[in-house]
């Protein structure tokens, strides 16, 4: 096993205790799509599945107060279903997400960045910043966020309108730096 340093505890030393900086990488994790790897943060036993405890306990332990992460668990309700269709059409009473099928629950009016089969695309990450981001400082501000989510809206989409909001928010809260999301 090796350890690495996460991207997220990377972003945020302030936020996170020495317990949460640290992620083990094991031969599993090789195989695992990038989107995938992006929720492993919730997923706290490697079991491949994200209870909605789990979602609550990491906006805890990111610093998001009680409100915000109770607020996180309509997370779980909503990527739940999509995720269990891997393994069944009944949904899942616990609304468990599941790891291996997490792709399934990507929505429409997002940036893109992760295909349908879960993959990254730094050419859309690298134009995302080169585009909208005014400042010239490296990184999106609060302004910049918006137009990103105004452009990114399909017709008729209010569920994908409302979801990369709140991620796009979420971002913003966790990441932010004198007002501007930086790039690294």
């Amino acid at each position: 096993m090796v350890e690495y340093h996460n991207d997220i505890s990377q972003s945020t030393p302030n936020r996170l205790g020495n317990d949460y900086t640290k992620t083990i990488v094991n031969s599993k994790d090789e195989k695992l799509s990038p989107l995938q790897k992006h929720v492993q943060f919730w997923d706290r036993d490697n079991d491949g599945i994200i209870n909605p405890w789990d979602v609550y306990n990491g906006f805890r332990e990111l610093g998001f107060g009680l409100f915000f992460s109770i607020g996180s668990l309509l997370i779980p309700v909503f990527f739940s279903y999509p995720t269990r269709l891997g393994h069944s059409w009944l949904p899942d009473p616990l609304f468990r997400i599941y790891v291996n099928d997490i792709h399934k629950a990507k929505h429409g009016s997002d940036t893109g960045i992760f295909d349908f089969d879960g993959n990254f695309s730094p050419e859309r990450f690298e134009q995302m910043f080169q585009r909208f981001d005014t400042s010239g400082e490296g990184g999106l501000t609060a302004d910049d966020l918006w137009r990103l989510w105004a452009k990114d809206r399909c017709a008729a989409d209010p569920a994908g309108w409302t979801f990369a909001f709140m991620e796009w928010w979420t971002t913003y809260v966790l990441l932010q730096e004198d007002g501007v999301v930086k790039k690294e």
